[in-house]
């Protein structure tokens, strides 16, 4: 597992080395068109991408864009320079968040007991997206990972144990120091309203809500 990791991740580089290659010369790129379901893992070293069949794309590609610091490009089909194609045909670079599920775990071997509640990654992405690389308690900017990315961690309000929806309306995205406060500090009630306070501003239909799950909770 930890050699398959390797191999992925030295050919990831290779990929990504090329890429930069073709957008300071502008060579064209060719692409492989894969039909098939790619393996559900996004783990490095645990699965391999299986597909039915690829076929060469007969129209060449271009690199548009691309962030040194992100990873982040854009590619056209059959058009050679950006200033060829219309200004609404490709969207512009976007920053890319992460919270603490999207990262890959280290290849090896991991005990686990106890169960687990599955959580819309739909979700966790839109409320990175709201939170737009910015604590929702503290206001400081998360932290930009080695991809480029920028984590937060996404945080259950009324938790999922406590039969806590999952919902936008009720996660928040917040650096680790404030998800850890949430859980454990002495002012964890405090945080919370304000949690809940700050949910309530942006989705109003949620008060109700959570003045029923609160009242359950006594």
């Amino acid at each position: 597992m930890k050699s398959r990791a390797r191999d992925q991740a030295a050919r990831a580089r290779r990929f990504d080395s090329l890429l930069q290659r073709a957008y300071r010369t502008g060579q064209p790129v060719h692409v492989v068109l894969l039909d098939g379901a790619k393996s559900s893992g996004d783990e490095l070293g645990w699965e391999r991408s299986e597909v039915k069949c690829r076929a060469l794309d007969d129209q060449r590609w271009f690199m548009h864009a691309y962030d040194n610091d992100s990873g982040l490009l854009r590619l056209a089909r059959g058009v050679s320079s950006p200033e060829q194609s219309a200004p609404t045909s490709i969207e512009p670079l976007q920053p890319e968040f992460v919270d603490q599920f999207s990262m890959p775990r280290v290849p090896g071997r991991h005990d686990t007991s106890g169960s687990a509640v599955n959580r819309s990654a739909a979700v966790r992405d839109a409320v990175l997206r709201r939170a737009n690389g910015v604590c929702e308690y503290c206001g400081l900017p998360g932290f930009k990972t080695a991809s480029g990315a920028i984590f937060l961690e996404t945080h259950h309000v009324i938790a999922l144990a406590d039969n806590g929806p999952d919902q936008e309306w009720n996660v928040v995205g917040v650096c680790p120091t404030d998800h850890r406060r949430a859980h454990l500090g002495d002012d964890h009630a405090a945080i919370r309203r304000a949690f809940i306070e700050l949910l309530i501003k942006k989705y109003p239909a949620a008060a109700s809500a959570f003045d029923k799950m609160q009242l359950v909770q006594g």
